[in-house]
């Protein structure tokens, strides 16, 4: 029983991290199209990514707003940094 317990509360944690890793990416994205607030976009996207690494999506996000800002440089090295 206390196994059956643990799984569901591991599995809760799982998807209450992907679900705030996704408010943050629509958070983001929202900033950087509709608001116009790329630095702001940038920390949602980092906040994302800092609860689901993997989640690309948000790499995307944040080099995009990297890049209308002009840091061209720090956009391609988000990119290029999760396939090392």
């Amino acid at each position: 029983m206390k196994y059956i317990l643990f799984a569901l509360v591991v599995a809760f944690t799982i998807s209450a991290h992907s679900q705030t890793a996704s408010i943050y990416y629509k958070s983001g994205w929202n900033k950087l199209y509709f608001e116009d607030d790329e630095r702001g976009a940038i920390v949602d996207f980092s906040k994302s990514i800092a609860l689901e690494p993997k989640y690309i999506l948000a790499y995307l996000g944040r080099a995009d707003a990297k890049s209308f800002l002009l840091d061209y440089r720090g956009a391609i090295a988000i990119i290029v940094k999760p396939l090392n």
